[in-house]
C-alpha cells in the first residue's frame, strides 16, 4: 500500500474521529439553548426514560394567544422535554371544545388536558389532583386551581385585558386630553358621523366574548362601583369573537376596543406599517379570564401519569415560562427581565397579586355591585 494511499485513509479516519466528537461534545456548549443537534444527542443517547410510549395532549383554546399558537408552544416544549427521556413521546392535538366531549363521549382521553375556564370547569369528572406542589408561581393564579388545598388546575400562561383607542377617534367625540383615562370614558364616546349620504354610529366600546370570556369584568374590578353601561357598548360584544371586536374598532365602528393581548400585537403592527398612530392603551389588570390550565387526566397507569405531570411542572419551570414571553404571552411567575416590549413590558413587570380570578370549578359570572 502506497504513503498516498495511507494517508488519505488517515485522513479519513482522522474526520470520523472529529465527527463523532462533535456529535457527542456539541450539545454541551449550548447547556440551555437546546439547538437540534443537542436534541438528537439527548433523543438517542440521553438517560432512558422509565415509561416507554407517547404522551397525549388535548389543547383546547377559548381565547386567543398573542403571536403563537399555544399549541405550536406546546409542541416545541414537549421536543425539549422529551429530548430529556430517550423512549418518551409527545402527541399534542388542537382541538375544538366539541370535539374534545365528542372525544370523551367515545370512550378516548388524553394525559393531560390544556385548557382555559369554560372546558375546564366541564373536565372536572376526568381529572385528579397533581402530587406535586408548585411554588413561586402568582399566589391567585394557583389559588385558582385549587380545591380543597389541592391542584387539580395547573396555571402555565396567561393573558390580560386593555382598553385600546387613538388621540383621533377621541378628539371626533370631544374626549381627548393628555391626561385621559380610557376607563373613565368608555362608555360614553360613542358618536355619529357621515360616509357619503350615509349616517353611521361608532359605538362607545367593543370587546369580543364568544360566549366564553367575560371582558367586561376588567372593567367593573378598575372601579367596583361602576356598572357596564349597555348603551354604550357593542350590542354584539358578549356573542362576537375578539377578532370581529378589533375590526369594529379598525373600521371606526367603535371608539373603544377593550382588547386582548393579541391586539396589542396586532395595533403595535398597525403602527409599524404606518396605518395607526397616537395610540392610547390602558392595561386592565385587576381581573383575567385568560388563564391556560394543565389539568392532569384520571389514568390507572400510574408510570405514564407520573410523565404526564413531570411535563405539566415543567411547563412552569424558569425556561419554559421565559419562553412563554414568545408566543405573546405572559409567564404565571415574575421575572425581572422581560423580553416584551411598550405596553407588554409595562404589564409583565406589573404586580399581579391584585388580579383577582374565579376558581376553575366556579361558573364565571359577572362582578356583583356593591
Amino acid at each position: 500500500m502506497n504513503k498516498s494511499r495511507l494517508k488519505k485513509i488517515g485522513f479519513r479516519f482522522l474526520l470520523l474521529v472529529c465527527g463523532v466528537l462533535l456529535f457527542v461534545y456539541l450539545p454541551f456548549l449550548h447547556l440551555k439553548k437546546y439547538d437540534e443537534m443537542s436534541l438528537i444527542y439527548r433523543t438517542f443517547i440521553g438517560e432512558s426514560s422509565e415509561y416507554q410510549g407517547m404522551i397525549e395532549i388535548w389543547n383546547i383554546d377559548t381565547f386567543e394567544s398573542g403571536t403563537m399558537s399555544k399549541t405550536s408552544f406546546l409542541e416545541s416544549r414537549a421536543k425539549v422535554f422529551q429530548s430529556k427521556y430517550k423512549g418518551l413521546y409527545f402527541m399534542i392535538r388542537n382541538v375544538t371544545e366539541n370535539e374534545c366531549f365528542n372525544m370523551i363521549d367515545s370512550g378516548q382521553r388524553p394525559d393531560l388536558f390544556s385548557c382555559s375556564y369554560v372546558v375546564a370547569e366541564r373536565v372536572r369528572d376526568y381529572v385528579c389532583a397533581f402530587e406535586a406542589q408548585s411554588a413561586d408561581i402568582y399566589p391567585n393564579f394557583l389559588q385558582a386551581g385549587k380545591v380543597d388545598g389541592l391542584i387539580y388546575a395547573l396555571p402555565w400562561c396567561a393573558g390580560f385585558y386593555s382598553l385600546i383607542s387613538t388621540k383621533e377617534k377621541l378628539e371626533k367625540v370631544g374626549k381627548y386630553s393628555e391626561d385621559v383615562c380610557l376607563a373613565d370614558v368608555a362608555f360614553d364616546s360613542g358618536y355619529s358621523y357621515k360616509v357619503g349620504k350615509k349616517e353611521k354610529t361608532s359605538v362607545s366600546l367593543t370587546f369580543g366574548a364568544n360566549g366564553k370570556l367575560m371582558p367586561q369584568n376588567a372593567i367593573l374590578a378598575y372601579n367596583k362601583n361602576s356598572i357596564v353601561q349597555e348603551n354604550g357598548v357593542d350590542t354584539n360584544a358578549k356573542i362576537q369573537t375578539q377578532y370581529s371586536a378589533y375590526s369594529k374598532f379598525v373600521i371606526n365602528e367603535a371608539t373603544i376596543l377593550l382588547g386582548s393581548q393579541r391586539d396589542l400585537f396586532r395595533i403595535q403592527n398597525k403602527q409599524k406599517q404606518g396605518k395607526m398612530e397616537d395610540v392610547l392603551v390602558y392595561p386592565l389588570t385587576g381581573y383575567t379570564d385568560m388563564v391556560q390550565f394543565m389539568m392532569l387526566a384520571k389514568n390507572e397507569d400510574g408510570l405514564r401519569k407520573k410523565y404526564a405531570e413531570k411535563f405539566a411542572l415543567f411547563l412552569v419551570e424558569e425556561d419554559s415560562q421565559k419562553a412563554v414571553e414568545k408566543m405573546g404571552m405572559f409567564a404565571v411567575k415574575h421575572f425581572l427581565e422581560t423580553s416584551h416590549e411598550g405596553v407588554m413590558r409595562d404589564i409583565t413587570l406589573g404586580n399581579f397579586s391584585d388580579c383577582r380570578l374565579f376558581g376553575v370549578f366556579d361558573k364565571i359570572k359577572e362582578f356583583e355591585q356593591s
